[in-house]
């Protein structure tokens, strides 16, 4: 009876606490030159290995507790243990997250081919399915299953669909605003809109996604920024940087925003307060994956208008920056994290 009285205990104190619980980037017009350190890759920490976990989302609180979902299921990182979160098993009946965001007032989206489960506190609040409004023009196929994310500066959910219900392996973005309305959201002025990852700024609105283009058999991303505009779904002042590479030129990788080559970008995310984008690129193509881009590369942050090399030659793609800046985490087949 002790033991089981201890176990309770534990749970109910894991309950109380695990719901308590957040994803920066500056304008380019000002440095124009990079920064005169020679790059240093940082080695990335070992939290899991590859063999141990496969991960296909990860997020962190405004109160810096990290979340992440493996299996379908909801977790947290305490320490070095991974905790499983107390959730109804309804949550998970008929249902398969693969993708989560946690709004500021701790609101958790959780999101599957199926449609976006909203918990509050532990229990389901709300369930946008697929085949229902706002989502009745969806089918598990067309509607597919990528990231989420919450804009602050409207309180709506911004999330990747099929690209235009034909495309599985590339995508478009939508928003369900605040009040039940879809949309899908375009970019002014940019043809394609082949999406391999976004993220956005928390206080500012501004979406940055990979829009992949191709040269040949070359795959590789033009980097977009857009910011929030009205009415809701469109997304104003888009600014698309990066070179494009050809057979007789190349471009460097790090260096000032509009001068640099980017690859094909595998995950997005940006500080909390709105001043660094963090990106991971891979290779599109050469790896079946739930996007078609698989996961190995390198990591880079852009901050007042740089783009740097943090570290190299890593698995994951799934990236969530900490609220101080100073700690990013890699998530995917294992869990690594470099310190900034």
């Amino acid at each position: 009876m002790k033991v089981i009285a201890l176990r309770l205990a534990a749970v109910l104190l894991v309950s109380c606490c695990i719901f308590s619980c957040k994803k920066e980037f500056v304008d380019t017009q000002s440095p124009t030159k990079l920064d005169e350190k020679t790059s240093v890759s940082i080695t990335p920490t070992t939290i899991f290995a590859p063999g141990l976990h496969n991960f296909t989302d990860i997020h962190i609180c405004y109160d810096d507790k990290v979340f992440l979902l493996e299996g379908g299921k909801l977790k947290r990182l305490v320490g070095t243990d991974l905790v499983d979160v107390p959730l109804p098993a309804s949550v998970y009946k008929d249902f398969d997250p693969k993708f989560l965001t946690i709004s500021k007032d701790f609101t958790f989206y959780l999101r599957a081919n199926t449609g976006i489960k909203i918990i509050k506190s532990g229990k389901e609040i709300g369930y946008y399915k697929v085949g229902q409004a706002p989502l009745e023009n969806f089918t598990p196929n067309t509607f597919g299953n990528f990231e989420i994310e919450v804009d602050e500066t409207d309180h709506s959910l911004v999330f990747g669909t099929v690209r235009f219900g034909f495309d599985s392996t590339s995508y478009a973005i939508a928003k369900i605003t605040k009040d039940g309305h879809y949309g899908d959201i375009t970019f002014p002025n940019v043809v394609e809109q082949f999406i391999t990852a976004f993220g956005l700024g928390p206080s500012t609105g501004e979406i940055w996604s990979g829009n992949l283009e191709t040269n040949g058999n070359s795959y590789f991303d033009g980097l977009l920024k857009s910011t929030v505009s009205t009415p809701p779904f469109t997304y104003g002042n888009t600014k698309l940087y990066g070179q494009h590479p050809s057979t007789h030129i190349s471009f460097p990788t790090e260096g000032p925003i509009d001068s640099v080559e980017f690859a094909v970008i595998s995950g997005i995310t940006v500080s909390k307060n709105s001043k660094v984008v963090y990106y991971k690129t891979g290779s599109f193509g050469e790896e079946e994956d739930v996007d078609g881009v698989n996961s190995f590369g390198n990591v880079f942050k852009i901050e007042d208008g740089i783009v740097k090399r943090l570290t190299e030659n890593v698995d994951g793609k799934r990236l969530a920056i900490s609220n101080n800046g100073k700690t990013l985490y890699i998530a995917g087949k294992g869990l690594s994290k470099i310190e900034l």
